[in-house]
């Protein structure tokens, strides 16, 4: 399948950039806080950059999106989304699972942050992860769509392409 081999050599390309950032990580002063949950049963640690708390404010829009996700990627977000790929690859989770593990540790690692940051800082894992992802606001509450190939039961749903997209 020509899909799976893109997606498999994404990934490769994407680690192997990942290690070669680590060096220069390791060798600078980042502020990092470690974040520790059992993941089914398996412990899960993950390091964050403390600088990727934003204030989003109260009132939420496109531009609120953009400046969230134009700061974040200008932060060390490949130390998280590395080691959520790394859990990822050995737990051997499929979509769905990765994202509840993304849900996780956003809940772990930002619980004193609102609902609309959490959601907004998992869309940018999933996006940075490589999911297809969309993000809807009413009344400044923000929701989070996310595409998969698997079917998820007892989600609301919606299709789209060759799959859905769960609400």
């Amino acid at each position: 399948n020509n899909t799976f081999m893109i997606k498999h050599l994404l990934y490769i390309i994407f680690i192997t950039s990942n290690i070669m950032g680590f060096q220069t990580l390791l060798a600078s002063e980042i502020p990092k806080e470690e974040v520790t949950f059992d993941f089914y049963s398996e412990p899960i640690v993950i390091k964050y950059d403390t600088r990727m708390v934003l204030p989003i404010g109260n009132n939420i829009s496109e531009e609120v999106f953009k400046r969230f996700y134009f700061d974040l990627k200008n932060t060390t977000y490949l130390m998280v989304v590395g080691g959520l790929l790394s859990y990822r690859k050995k737990m051997e989770l499929n979509d769905w699972l990765y994202y509840m593990l993304i849900y996780e540790f956003v809940e772990e690692a930002f619980q004193d942050q609102s609902k609309n940051f959490r959601t907004l800082f998992s869309w940018f894992l999933l996006h940075k992860s490589g999911y297809q992802v969309q993000l809807n606001y009413v009344n400044n509450s923000i929701m989070l769509s996310v595409f998969s190939h698997d079917i998820i039961y007892d989600m609301p749903v919606r299709a789209h392409e060759d799959g859905w997209f769960v609400e």
